[in-house]
């Protein structure tokens, strides 16, 4: 029988499958487990009543031939999963066994897709690169299995496993093995072209050093190194497959940088101030283009900023919720945990800074991520800090 640690790890590792498959009834699965396991110690915290407050807002918001039950469970199963680990006891976890169990499956998985990708198109990957290829789309593994990722989903996940080895680096936990995952996980990255993902790359970088209970002197001589670093992989990418250099240069370049997402988010604000009630109260999560256009009678793809996808969906009573559940986890993580240094803040600040240019409560695998940021939190004690 798995411990409570595994089942945790487990959970983590379906983070970066949630596009691979029904990974709500895995979630299930480990809630049920972990509940046998610790019934008498569970404990409910505020936390957990604001995510039963809002599973009953989305209810509410539940009418007409757009509602789907198995949807709405689907929806909410990462959460589910986070409240059932929440309440039960903080027992001493391996801060570096979720650390390396989400950055191998991200491997494995990012493998599998790169080589399907190749089968799929019949070519090779430089080719591939040279003809302005984005990875990350959909590719079909088998007959009825597949990896449903978006470019800047993948990145995402990319940037997610990178912080998580950044804090292993951190605590002196670090070994070849995840150097080389932190390079190839970069390389992955870039594959994608993602602006979301290089500024978000960077902002890390930045977090990295400044988040270090280190002197400033100490943070000045990391800066340095990793500058240097960073212009021998810029030599090294300019070397081999200058066209990934190319293809972000002509992406930033564009007329519209933002890909499409200022006539998004000007569409969307426009439909939430136009009554009080779209403002306070939404419209619900479930297909939110679809009842908008239904509404107002133009089609467009879905919000494309987490916060204002909150307030479409749920209203700024719902953004205020969902801000709430966040405050609370965070105080509930560091009740006990309260030595835990800042740099295992780091995957909580690239989510609310990725989620301006993405989904969030939609987003099973951001939501889901919420389990690797609080962990990353309350197990943060046990790893020896850097000087």
């Amino acid at each position: 029988m798995f411990n409570d640690t595994e089942i945790k790890a487990l959970i983590i590792a379906i983070i970066p499958l949630t596009p691979g498959f029904q990974s709500k009834y895995a979630l299930l699965i480990c809630m049920l487990v972990l509940i046998i396991k610790g019934f008498k110690k569970i404990k409910i915290p505020p936390f957990v009543i604001i995510i039963l407050v809002l599973m009953a807002w989305e209810a509410i918001h539940l009418e007409g031939t757009t509602f789907s039950f198995a949807e709405y469970l689907s929806g909410f199963a990462p959460l589910m999963c986070l409240a059932v680990i929440v309440s039960m006891p903080n027992e001493k976890e391996d801060l570096f066994l979720f650390v390396r169990v989400l950055s191998i499956t991200s491997v494995v998985a990012f493998t599998i897709l790169i080589i399907s990708t190749i089968q799929t198109s019949g070519e090779t990957l430089f080719s591939l690169i040279q003809d302005g290829f984005r990875f990350g789309s959909v590719e079909t593994l088998e007959e009825g299995h597949k990896l449903i990722y978006n470019a800047n989903g993948l990145g995402y996940l990319c940037n997610l496993s990178i912080a998580g080895i950044f804090i292993n680096v951190y605590f002196k936990s670090a070994k070849k093995i995840d150097y080389l995952m932190l390079a190839y996980l970069i390389f992955i990255g870039c594959l994608t072209v993602s602006r979301t993902f290089l500024l978000c790359f960077a902002g890390t970088i930045l977090l990295y050093i400044f988040m270090q209970d280190k002197s400033i002197i100490k943070k000045i001589k990391t800066l340095f190194v990793i500058t240097i670093i960073i212009i021998v992989a810029f030599l090294l990418l300019k070397t081999f497959v200058p066209n990934i250099i190319e293809n972000y240069i002509y992406r930033f370049s564009a007329d519209d940088v933002t890909g499409g997402r200022t006539k998004l988010f000007n569409y969307y604000n426009e439909f939430i101030f136009s009554s009080l009630e779209r403002f306070w109260y939404g419209i619900g999560a479930q297909q939110i283009n679809i009842k908008v256009a239904n509404l107002i009678g133009v089609e467009m793809n879905v919000p494309h900023n987490g916060y204002q996808q909150i307030i479409v969906a749920w209203g700024m009573v719902g953004l205020i919720l969902v801000l709430l559940m966040i405050i609370l986890l965070v105080l509930h993580a560091k009740k006990f945990n309260r030595k835990a240094p800042f740099i295992c803040y780091l995957p909580l600040v690239l989510l609310l800074i990725n989620i301006l240019a993405g989904q969030f409560i939609t987003s099973g695998t951001k939501l889901l991520s919420l389990v690797f940021i609080y962990l990353m939190i309350v197990s943060s004690g046990n790893g020896e800090e850097n000087g």
